[in-house]
């Protein structure tokens, strides 16, 4: 290959161009380190993208003043002891433990028992909401603070969200001992977030406060670490932007996270504040998510950063909004991202548009340049698209491929099924390194196609028809691609459009130095994926370190290396590191668990008892009450209307006291049959399931009063859950048509497992627990009732 002129050295008035000739602005044979140097710096300011994506040290100059770590921590404590779900009894002690902290602080204290229902899928339950209020001096509308007290089955909510809890908690202590704000302070700890947010709903409902709110902070958890994001708003957000980024000393927030989550079918309380039209933002840590629901979910795996991290926005934002005299004028929606250290980037969707113009603009005098100094024609152009395009393609299917095989390999192997669970981060490094190797692997075996201008410039041009794309259909998402866009071609054009005032070198550096910006807003995005999606954010991670390396193909190309294939040595080196520390750091243990699944059911109707679980397979403690055999099949006895099929062996017959149904009320009135009747689990188990089977279908369904829309599960069949049932039961009624038999299925389903399996069956190892399914360490109690 012939050795061009560097377009960056060469002066335009002495150049005689050759008819035809493409002029490579790609390096200098004599200068093969430079890519070498160039992947240290991206190296480097990567990993400090991802150090910095944390919470504040606790006790940190960011660390609200007056705040105490280790009282916040004795409230988790207190509050996570055992999980405490809607109709246990370790609930109501939390409730109570909440009930007096807040009345010590000084806050005026209510309980708000109703019944909270969310009618689209059938689901209602009674629940227990506390609100706390601080008065202020002046009757506009209440800030709240809200965070929801119940927990799962299978984990004692520590972080999910005993955090948030306690978090409050402090902030209530803190503004407490403040001087009088203006605005009312309300702190709601919700019930029955976890069983369909019915405690948010009771409280929009029928709560005689529910009218009094202007502004909602809402905080969650999905995991047991990491920093806080502010990962939801509500809509024309730009005004609470601004607020959220002047009071926020540590702001960890972006819009591409708003909508992605707009588009996935999560809920959290947030989403019923929102639907009441209720200004706001919302807060959750994700890191850990292997935690999630489970027994790892306890205060010994909180990471007391996150909760700190969860007390200095409360109180920061309480102040901020509560001594604003303005409410929401509800501005249109904003862009805007955190840069760590200097705070929240913010503006309006309109400047974003008008810096993807200028982005236009600059990208057209860089092109003018290129086409000024004959360095680019339009084959040279298309060849390094299709290039870079291929081994983006490539990158991805190799990644993908790599995930499915250590899927596939992970039912043979509990180390690659221990990683992919606990460290899934290691094993997306890995994944994401081998894709990369694959195609920078392709460049250099391509690299007469990019090792020119026109490389740099089809690279620049994918990057803006994504950005246009964005701007179009995710205007949140665009500043992930806008400012590494605008500093990389604002360094092209200062490096190529003076070549008399800069040595090679120091071009060189200067296109280094304006690309930083896309390598720390890359890396900090691909690491927020991970932590969202883990070994599922495979493809987006390796996507995105794709497309960064696409827009840095002359600074890390081919020839800018001591080999061509150098950097997919490097890429391939660096797989196989992490996919050895993914294997070596990954085994069972108490504190990396493995997952499984067991459930007893009874059918009184018939005597068939079994033991069930979720699980593919049994596992060594599983396997003990699977030792007769065990089929997969479905259970239709218990579960009518679902394909869903569950390993099965026959159980020892146990006695249970039966679900009970006493009819209250069935008469006809006006060609309509009207049925009331009470419901109550002889074991005081505080979840219901109720099956109605009938030719017709019911219509004006009310569980405790509460509209509700049964869920259809099969033609004739509908499904009601009531949460929080307790002794009392629950008052079902329903309207059908006359002379119509109605088929009543009822299951009680209690948190536990039977106690005589202790005497008969091995305890369950320390390094398996539960998993967070809805039937793990369950009893399931059926009775059928014909009407």
């Amino acid at each position: 290959m012939s050795s061009a002129p560097d377009l960056i050295t060469s002066r335009p008035e002495t150049r005689v161009p050759q008819p035809g000739k493409v002029y490579s602005i790609g390096p200098a044979k004599s200068r093969p380190l430079g890519g070498v140097a160039a992947l240290a710096v991206y190296v480097l300011c990567g990993l400090a993208s991802i150090f910095l994506d944390a919470p504040p040290r606790v006790a940190s100059s960011q660390a609200p003043e007056g705040f105490s770590i280790e009282r916040a921590m004795r409230d988790v404590q207190a509050i996570s002891r055992m999980p405490h779900a809607v109709g246990s009894v370790e609930h109501d002690r939390v409730r109570d433990y909440l009930v007096q902290a807040l009345t010590q602080i000084g806050l005026s204290t209510e309980i708000q028992k109703a019944t909270g229902a969310d009618k689209r899928f059938g689901q209602a339950g009674t629940v227990e909401n506390i609100v706390g209020r601080l008065k202020g001096t002046t009757s506009g509308k209440a800030v709240l603070l809200a965070g929801h007290y119940d927990s799962v089955l299978t984990g004692p909510g520590a972080a999910d969200d005993g955090a948030a809890i306690a978090a409050l908690l402090e902030c209530a202590r803190q503004l407490k001992a403040l001087p009088q704000l203006k605005r009312d302070v309300l702190f709601l700890f919700t019930d029955g977030e976890e069983v369909g947010l019915l405690g948010s709903r009771a409280f929009v409902q029928a709560s005689p406060w529910a009218s009094h709110v202007g502004t909602v902070l809402n905080f969650e958890a999905r995991g047991v670490s990491g920093p806080v994001i502010m990962f939801e708003t509500s809509n024309r957000n730009g005004w609470l932007i601004r607020k959220f980024g002047e009071a926020a000393s540590h702001p960890v927030a972006n819009s591409l996270a708003y909508e992605i989550y707009k588009t996935l079918p999560n809920d959290t309380d947030f989403s019923v504040f929102k639907e009441a039209g209720y200004s706001g933002l919302n807060f959750a840590f994700i890191d850990g998510a292997a935690a999630y629901h489970t027994y790892l979910d306890n205060v010994h795996q909180l990471d007391p950063a996150s909760l700190q991290h969860h007390a200095s926005y409360a109180i920061a934002l309480a102040k901020a909004f509560a001594n604003d005299s303005v409410d929401d004028p509800k501005e249109n929606d904003a862009v805007f991202f955190e840069i760590p250290g200097l705070g929240l980037v913010h503006y309006s969707k309109s400047i974003s548009i008008a810096l993807v113009g200028f982005t236009v603009v600059l990208l057209v005098l860089v092109l003018r340049l290129a086409l000024r100094n004959k360095s680019v024609n339009l084959r040279s152009f298309l060849v390094a698209l299709a290039v870079l395009a291929a081994g983006l393609i490539l990158a991805g299917v190799i990644a993908v491929s790599a995930l499915w095989v250590a899927q596939k390999l992970a039912s043979y192997s509990d180390r690659i099924q221990a990683g992919l669970i606990h460290h899934a981060g290691l094993w997306v490094a890995a994944f994401a390194a081998f894709g990369l190797a694959a195609s920078t692997a392709l460049y250099a075996r391509l690299r007469s196609a990019i090792e020119n201008q026109a490389a740099a410039l089809a690279g620049l041009a994918v990057w803006f028809v994504l950005l246009t794309v964005i701007t179009i259909f995710l205007p949140g998402g665009s500043y992930v691609l806008l400012w590494p866009l605008l500093f990389s071609v604002a360094g092209w054009i200062a490096a190529l459009s003076s070549p008399k005032l800069f040595s090679k070198s120091f071009a060189s550096l200067l296109l280094v130095v304006f690309t930083l910006p896309a390598v720390l807003i890359t890396l900090s995005l691909a690491h927020k994926m991970f932590t969202a999606f883990n070994a599922g954010a495979v493809l987006p991670v390796t996507g995105m370190l794709g497309l960064l390396l696409m827009l840095l193909i002359w600074q890390l190309g081919p020839a800018r290396m001591p080999h061509p294939q150098f950097l997919s040595v490097v890429f391939v080196v660096a797989g196989v590191l992490f996919g050895i520390g993914a294997v070596a750091a990954s085994s069972y243990s108490p504190s990396h668990p493995k997952f499984d699944s067991l459930f007893y059911a009874a059918d009184l109707d018939t005597g068939k008892q079994v033991w069930a679980s979720h699980d593919e397979n049994p596992d060594r403690w599983t396997a003990q009450f699977f030792a007769g055999g065990a089929g997969k099949q479905e259970m239709q006895t218990f579960f009518p209307g679902s394909s869903k099929k569950f390993l099965q062996a026959s159980a020892p017959r146990m006695s249970f006291a039966p679900p009970t149904l006493g009819v209250i009320e069935d008469k006809t009135a006006d060609g309509v049959r009207h049925l009331s009747m009470r419901i109550q689990s002889g074991r005081a188990a505080p979840r219901l399931s109720i099956l109605l089977g009938s030719t017709a279908s019911p219509a004006n369904v009310l569980m405790n009063g509460k509209a509700v829309d049964p869920m259809p599960l099969e033609p004739g069949t509908w499904l009601l859950q009531y949460y929080g049932a307790g002794k009392d039961g629950i008052e079902l009624a329903f309207s059908i048509a006359p002379s119509t038999a109605v088929h009543i299925i009822v299951e009680d389903i209690s948190s536990d497992l039977p106690e005589q399996i202790s005497s008969t069956f091995q305890a369950r190892p320390a390094e398996i627990i539960a998993a967070p399914n809805r039937f793990s360490n369950a009893i399931v109690v059926k009775k059928s009732f014909t009407l």
